[in-house]
């Protein structure tokens, strides 16, 4: 008879080994293209909130129409850079857990019970043909994007940001 428990045992590890290695290849295989899928969800979303997302056309293409930029949320300040962060990798969410890069909620102000927010986040510029900003899209990691429109007779309404800061300032904006 050609069965022992070490013959079992040695196939049952061969077949454990072999698997854990064919399923290990593939998650270092596919890690570049989920960073890919990953950043053009979130692309999407903002495309969507633009009003520009079309599904037959690229995804880089659609999103090339959009000016990124670094917003300070507590000066209300454009930045091109910050800190060396690359603009598509800055992640929001992660930043909120460094006090250095984050501000802490009043508690009477948090009613989402977010505890702490951004110091500093992405805000997305659509022009229109004559090179004036149409639409103004900011995300934050405590909803979806927002879209906030600029009339340019001094009425900054509708404006449904959290960040009180942004609504007085929005109004610099006008000749960027």
């Amino acid at each position: 008879m050609n069965e022992s428990i070490t013959k079992t045992i040695g196939v049952a590890f061969a077949v454990c080994l072999i698997c854990s290695l064919v399923v290990a290849t593939s998650a270092v295989s596919l890690r570049d293209l989920q960073k890919e899928n990953k950043l053009n969800d979130k692309r999407i979303k903002i495309l969507q909130v633009a009003d520009i997302y079309n599904p037959d056309q690229s995804i880089s293409e659609q999103f090339s129409q959009l000016e990124s930029k670094f917003l300070d949320f507590n000066t209300g300040m454009i930045m091109s850079e910050f800190n060396n962060y690359n603009i598509d990798e800055y992640d929001q969410i992660l930043v909120t857990k460094d006090p250095n890069l984050s501000s802490k909620i009043p508690q009477s102000e948090d009613i989402a019970i977010i505890k702490n927010r951004e110091n500093v986040g992405k805000i997305y510029f659509l022009r229109d043909k004559m090179g004036k900003i149409d639409k103004l899209i900011f995300h934050q990691h405590t909803a979806k994007p927002i879209k906030i429109s600029i009339h340019y007779k001094g009425c900054l309404c509708p404006c449904y940001c959290c960040c009180k800061v942004i609504c007085f300032r929005l109004w610099q904006l006008k000749n960027i």
